[in-house]
């Protein structure tokens, strides 16, 4: 889905078959798809080197949770990693299913075939500091230095640079190279979170988790105020008792995914608001002070775009994940941009990254209406039996503005998926790399990170930078096949 809205201002076509090499799926065991119900499709899951599979375990209120949605109306579709995620579903760990270990980047593109390519090299413990860029020469040249600090030197390559810093180093070295880059798109974007209601039952009664009767994790598990690192271990191995299988959840394998149609019937109101926007460019106030023309153009290209997906009755802009109660929303399409710079001070140190959470207003209108849709969520017939009663912001906050007060001031203004800094579009629209990922105006050198999609998935953003390298690897093999040898 999110494809579909990427290709619109940045001028491209789907892409979605590179997103099925990234994982390989470890089925579950006949047993504990007749116990949990867990579905998948198994062609989304076409790679070898990410290592994805579902926990033997789930707590009971899960299925309270997941009866919930079914009847709140949502869809329940198989699997919702074939590109038109909406519903709620089942969505396998990052995990090796036996050694129960975190698969990801390091181990599967590194670790595990590092000794089977002679010409794959790590420089451990060293960092980029500049990109030189020679007119007189065809290659960007590196500059690199120990963390630790020390003499800095220079590499020359002879092909092209690979830049993949991710999406908030990567406007770094384009705005510390020696020669100018193409201006980056500045503003970013990432997700934000918490905007549902704070929830608690009438009773809390400690069971026995492996009983069927449970439906919560032991109320000594979940503390009711923060707990220190050192002391939330004695929880879990000296307070209470809990299947070993528990420990394999991380933090939950279904979520649901819901369009603005299904969550107000106001959602047109909304849409209408973004385009009045776009029409009297009112929306650039929103922007970071000093936006470029460029920017400000592809971001109300942007805009449309978003307003597009908002009024699609299948298209999620909300995401709520649970392995008990849902606790968290998250907003998919966020309008708000905010900005990546180089530290004046320091050029060498981390950016300075400004999230300007609900800089443009309609992102806090989008969220109140989550609040309203978790009551009602809450008031069907599978929670009722639980007897929720709500906690924050209180059931007699009822007033826009005072649950947009509420938002403000409980929102994770993060979900760490930041993205989208030097994002491939037209150069006209605030692009700095091209369908090829080359950067506009520099020979070879490309982006193959996060920072080069244009707006945020409709889904998590893990398997969307497998692809991005995968097309990246894609494009190398096409222009350099005939000069290596094999």
């Amino acid at each position: 889905m999110s494809g579909r809205v990427w290709a619109t201002p940045a001028g491209t076509g789907r892409t979605f078959s590179l997103f099925p090499k990234s994982s390989f799926l470890t089925e579950p065991s006949a047993d504990l798809v007749a116990q949990y119900g867990y579905t998948w499709d198994s062609s989304n899951y076409g790679g070898d080197s990410i290592q994805v599979s579902f926990p033997p375990f789930q707590w009971p209120i899960q299925k309270v949770s997941w009866d919930a949605w079914v009847e709140f109306g949502l869809d329940t579709p198989k699997d919702c990693a074939n590109g038109d995620k909406h519903g709620v579903c089942w969505v396998p760990t990052a995990q090796n299913s036996e050694t129960v270990q975190r698969s990801h980047a390091g181990i599967g593109h590194y670790t595990n075939i590092a000794a089977a390519r002679p010409n794959l090299d790590l420089l451990p413990e060293h960092k980029v500091t500049r990109l030189v860029i020679d007119k007189s020469q065809k290659v960007p040249a590196i500059e690199y230095r120990p963390v630790a600090g020390g003499d800095v030197k220079t590499i020359r390559p002879k092909r092209e640079v690979i830049l993949s810093a991710g999406a908030i180093h990567t406007p770094r070295f384009s705005s510390a190279a020696v020669l100018p880059l193409p201006r980056t798109s500045s503003p970013s974007e990432s997700r934000l979170s918490r905007t549902s209601l704070v929830w608690a039952r009438t009773s809390r009664t400690t069971v026995d988790p492996q009983s069927p009767s449970a439906t919560m994790p032991p109320a000594q598990v979940r503390p009711t105020s923060p707990t220190t690192p050192p002391t939330l271990p004695s929880l879990w191995h000296s307070s209470v008792s809990v299947p070993p299988a528990a420990l394999t959840l991380a933090m939950g394998n279904s979520a649901a995914y819901v369009s603005l149609p299904k969550i107000t019937s106001q959602y047109k109101n909304i849409v209408a608001n973004i385009r009045k926007q776009i029409r009297d460019r009112s929306a650039l106030q929103y922007l970071p002070a000093g936006a470029a023309k460029e920017v400000q153009a592809g971001y109300l290209a942007q805009l449309e775009v978003i307003a597009q997906a908002l009024e699609n009755p299948e298209h999620p802009i909300l995401e709520a994940p649970f392995a008990t109660g849902p606790g968290t929303a998250f907003l998919l399409k966020p309008l708000s941009r905010g900005t990546v710079l180089l530290n004046p001070e320091d050029h060498d140190a981390t950016p300075i990254v400004n999230y300007r959470t609900a800089a443009n207003p309609i992102d806090l209108d989008i969220m109140v209406t989550y609040v309203d849709y978790f009551r009602r969520l809450y008031a069907t017939d599978a929670w009722k039996a639980l007897n929720p009663v709500e906690v924050a912001p209180g059931a007699g906050v009822t007033d826009n503005a005072a649950i947009a007060e509420y938002i403000k001031n409980s929102i994770i203004q993060s979900l760490m998926h930041p993205c989208c800094t030097a994002a491939m579009l037209p150069r006209a629209k605030g692009g700095v790399v091209d369908t090829k990922l080359s950067v506009y105006g520099v020979s070879n050198l490309r982006i193959a990170d996060l920072s080069i999609i244009p707006t945020l998935p409709a889904g998590h953003t893990t398997t969307t930078a497998y692809a991005v390298g995968e097309k990246a690897a894609d494009l190398l093999i096409t222009r350099w096949k005939k000069d290596c040898k094999a």
